[in-house]
């Protein structure tokens, strides 16, 4: 019979009390699981989302052709910061899940040092499937000592999406460089449409923008320069192409009205209804543009460039994995029903990602009649890339991103200035 438990955690605050109870209940021997007790799965993604359904798909694989004693028990934290709280929790108590989300950030680099992940580059290989990992993927994964220390959850890419009609009407070629992206985005204004529905509810698309110029010259180096306390935003050309770009497209009066109070749904059902005529996109959601695509009425491009820049990686289209996964060291070392599940998991997630309707991070063949047409080709584009996305959400501290997202509003609303902007974020980053 099947067993399956699952929890669904809303927030999760760090108190003694709470870090005693998980102590108290986690597994003996410091997380260990002993065998033959349910698998405990930390994940980041709802039930509702493709790579969980995929994840469930497998147990119940699994349990039918291998194990039908195999259990697991889901504990799902959908909110990006509680999740990493808890885990932190967990981290503290020494009750590390066996599976678990994890970003390629801070918290990662400490759970490595403490050597309590599984190196997935040592799986992957022994698995023969290290060669089909797609190169960008890898540079998204790949820690600081130059290995894998969690695999993809799916393969994601980002683009921007555009209203193809309005272009053709208007006369404007897809932008390679961002000022063709500015001239672009005049053209649109002085005809009378708004050129860019933004989700400006939170600052994740700010900090986007803010990060390109960064990241199509020179992929991480920047960031982890200015982790390292090498260099700072003020330094050279990098962040002031950043702070520079959003403050014209802000000061421009290229977004879409009432941005301010968007959130990622709204810019999306915006766009599609032709409030604007350029968004930003994500494979995730594609789909949603499926009939659109096929009209011919909305198309895609990948991340312009600096006209100025001497040098690129030659990645324009932001690649990732989502939520990384994880594996406790020291229960994956002492369970070979735990080791047994996982190398199942390698051996079916390429097609299974498929059957969900999502890109495999693996470099196989897309089956064309899996996915619309849009997701086949961008998934084609994507796989071609060999530099992955960098995201400042996972690389800098909480406090410092806080700053940042609150100055890059006042910077789009012209209320500071890109010099006054670059200051600010170097004093939040000495002070944490």
């Amino acid at each position: 019979m099947r067993r399956t438990k699952t929890a669904s955690v809303v927030a999760a605050f760090i108190t003694a009390a709470t870090i005693a109870s998980l102590a108290a209940c986690g597994s003996a021997g410091g997380g260990q699981r002993t065998e033959g007790e349910p698998l405990r799965i930390l994940t980041g993604s709802g039930p509702d989302t493709g790579e969980f359904r995929a994840l469930e798909q497998i147990v119940a694989m699994y349990q039918d052709e291998v194990d039908a004693e195999f259990e697991v028990e889901y504990e799902t934290i959908t909110d990006t910061d509680d999740l990493w709280k808890k885990l932190r929790m967990y981290l503290v108590a020494d009750t590390l899940p066996d599976m678990f989300s994890l970003a390629n950030g801070p918290i990662a680099d400490e759970l490595i040092s403490q050597g309590k992940l599984v190196n997935m580059t040592e799986v992957l290989t022994d698995a023969d499937v290290y060669d089909q990992m797609n190169a960008a993927l890898e540079d998204f994964f790949v820690s600081p000592d130059g290995n894998l220390y969690m695999v993809p959850s799916y393969r994601g890419g980002e683009m921007f999406l555009y209203r193809k009609d309005l272009f053709e009407q208007h006369g404007i070629d897809v932008p390679e460089t961002w000022e063709d992206f500015l001239d672009a985005c005049q053209t649109l204004a002085d005809a009378g449409v708004t050129p860019y529905v933004l989700r400006g509810a939170d600052s994740v698309m700010l900090l986007r923008f803010l990060s390109f110029p960064a990241w199509t010259t020179s992929g991480g180096e920047f960031i982890d320069a200015v982790q390292s306390g090498d260099q700072t935003f003020s330094d050279g050309p990098l962040g002031r192409a950043g702070a520079e770009l959003l403050h014209d497209l802000g000061t421009g009066g290229y977004f879409v009205p009432g941005f301010q109070n968007m959130t990622l749904g709204d810019a999306l059902d915006a766009f599609s209804s032709g409030e604007g005529a350029i968004t930003y996109g994500n494979t995730n959601f594609a789909a949603t543009f499926a009939e659109q695509y096929d009209a011919g009425t909305v198309g895609y491009f990948g991340i312009p460039v600096d006209g100025d820049e001497k040098e690129s990686t030659g990645s324009t289209f932001p690649v990732h994995g989502g939520k990384g996964i994880a594996l406790n060291a020291e229960s994956y070392e002492a369970d070979e029903s735990f080791r047994d599940f996982f190398d199942y998991y390698l051996a079916h997630i390429d097609e299974v990602l498929y059957e969900q309707g999502l890109l495999s991070w693996f470099d196989t063949p897309i089956p064309a009649d899996a996915l619309p047409p849009v997701l086949v080709d961008l998934g084609t584009e994507i796989q071609n890339q060999t530099t992955g996305w960098v995201s400042w959400d996972d690389k800098l501290d909480p406090e410092v991103l806080t700053t940042m997202g609150d100055e890059a509003n006042r910077l789009i609303a012209d209320q500071t200035t890109p010099d006054a902007f670059l200051e600010a974020v170097d004093a939040a980053i000495a002070n944490q």
